[in-house]
């Protein structure tokens, strides 16, 4: 097959991106081929099939980091980034709780609790990150050396369902958990169709996709929190649109629940939904 010139190349990442859009990418790929010392066109290519940009570039900005990315583990959204520097200021070590276990679930890159751990204060917390796919495990356990991280967040490849997975947590956070974050698969299968190519092609669907209308891992992170929580914990889980308030259901119900706060993003869509126990 003929491959396009570059003039049909760039016409025909302006009519997926738009001008703007187009100029600024376009800018981002050409630093980065300066910077590998590559030509610019295979990258130009790449976006064109619609990969991800984050996926081309190797990195996706998150709060003060930039996390590394590979297909198919799934890319960091602004939306997560947003709810996860509100619990981070919410919610911090202090004279009462001077060091936080965090678990974090489905955890992909690791960027929540990397995040947490770059943002509160040094020694401040230890965290269990937990993914079912092996890519996700590497690539999470890459970031936190990346990031210096390491020696406090702990990677494991474990599915939340196995019936051994609060066994496993007790055994790596001895203390127990004091927060508890999860964006886990919420996509329901009629949703997932009308998706972008750049995330049906290029994202693990396994990160994606849930049954139940999208809502399949809420009741089994809730009974895991009721299981594993610490007096006084907080969960705090990313929610698909229109799904806040069957699962703001799901947390009231649980024991010991004193508050359970929706928190949009900025885009004024809520996004996550955070329970305070007693």
């Amino acid at each position: 097959m003929t491959m396009p010139r570059g003039n049909e190349l760039l016409v025909a990442l302006k009519n997926k991106l738009g001008a703007a859009d187009t100029a600024n990418e376009l800018r981002w790929m050409r630093q980065y081929a300066k910077q590998k010392r590559i030509p610019v066109r295979p990258l130009v290519e790449r976006r064109v099939a619609h990969e991800p940009l984050q996926y081309i570039l190797g990195t996706q900005p998150f709060g003060k980091l930039d996390i590394v990315v590979r297909k198919p583990v799934l890319i960091p959204r602004p939306e997560t980034e947003d709810w996860t520097m509100r619990l981070a200021k919410r919610r911090r070590p202090g004279l009462d709780h001077p060091r936080l276990n965090v678990l974090d679930l489905c955890t992909g890159t690791g960027c929540i609790p990397i995040l947490l751990a770059r943002t509160w204060r040094r020694g401040g917390m230890r965290a269990l990150a937990i993914d079912i796919g092996d890519e996700a495990v590497m690539l999470a356990q890459r970031n936190a050396i990346t990031c210096k991280v390491s020696k406090v967040v702990q990677v494991v490849q474990a599915d939340i369902f196995s019936p051994d997975i609060a066994d496993l947590v007790r055994e790596r956070l001895l203390d127990g958990v004091d927060v508890l974050t999860a964006n886990p698969p919420y996509v329901s299968s009629a949703e997932y169709e009308t998706l972008d190519n750049s995330v049906r092609d290029f994202e693990d669907a396994r990160a994606l996709l849930a049954d139940d209308n999208g809502l399949a891992f809420y009741p089994r992170i809730a009974e895991l929190a009721t299981t594993l929580l610490n007096p006084g914990g907080i969960v705090a889980v990313e929610v698909g649109k229109g799904q806040s308030d069957a699962v703001v259901d799901i947390f009231r119900a649980l024991p010991g629940v004193v508050s359970t706060e929706v928190w949009n993003d900025p885009w004024g869509i809520p996004r996550a939904i955070v329970s305070f126990f007693r």
